[in-house]
């Protein structure tokens, strides 16, 4: 089942389809576009076997100022987005395609 995209700042954190980082800052449903923000730095947690990469799990910071229109199509998955030091840690929640 799809899920609702929020721009609320607790539930506003999506993966896209380039695998990038965004806060969404405004909805348009009715034109089935959205307001964004990208992270412009994505880092690889340390995990072991594989690359947390290869699972969408990223270390964000340095948050863009510069807000950007894209299409609800470009979302791909919400994320979890906790606090980590100075940064965030992101995780794209399982089975759960916008």
């Amino acid at each position: 089942k799809a899920t609702k995209v929020s721009s609320k700042l607790r539930d506003n954190c999506y993966l896209t389809i380039d695998s990038r980082i965004c806060l969404v800052k405004n909805f348009n449903e009715l034109e089935q576009e959205c307001q964004v923000v990208y992270f412009n730095q994505l880092k690889r947690a340390k995990f072991y076997p594989f690359k947390s990469s290869e699972f969408g799990i990223y270390v964000c910071s340095n948050l863009s100022n510069s807000e950007k229109v894209i299409g609800l199509t470009s979302l791909y998955k919400k994320c979890i987005r906790l606090p980590f030091k100075r940064k965030y840690f992101c995780i794209p929640l399982c089975n759960i395609e916008i």
